[in-house]
């Protein structure tokens, strides 16, 4: 939910997250929100380390 609000309902719908969990490819997702740490086409490090805090979150509960 947080990316999602953070990239805005355009960016979400239709990105590589939202296909992979549409696919039920819930880890394959969860990984996908690493893609999300640019601005101007340069990776921020502080939205680096937001992504991979949402990464750990969104892997926390998944089974092996």
């Amino acid at each position: 939910m947080s990316l999602a609000y953070n990239i805005g309902t355009g960016g979400y719908c239709g990105s590589t997250v939202d296909r992979r969990f549409d696919a039920g490819q819930w880890r394959a997702a969860c990984d996908a929100f690493l893609l999300w740490n640019k601005a101007g086409g340069r990776v921020v490090n502080g939205l680096d380390r937001r992504r991979r805090a949402e990464r750990d979150l969104c892997l926390k509960d998944l089974p092996l």
